[in-house]
């Protein structure tokens, strides 16, 4: 392998590794999106249940 072919494969492997951790980034905001969510869903929930009673 010559050093130009050695540069595209370490270029193209960095790109990838960027792609993935933007991937990762939103896929651990959508978690933090909808833990809130559901948290907040489930403390309505039992604020709902403890006030009917």
């Amino acid at each position: 392998m010559r050093v130009a072919e050695v540069e595209v494969v370490l270029v193209a492997v960095v790109e990838i590794a960027q792609v993935v951790a933007v991937v990762e980034l939103v896929l651990a905001a959508v978690e933090v999106v909808l833990g809130l969510t559901y948290a907040s869903f489930y403390q309505v929930l039992i604020f709902l249940i403890f006030s009917a009673n």
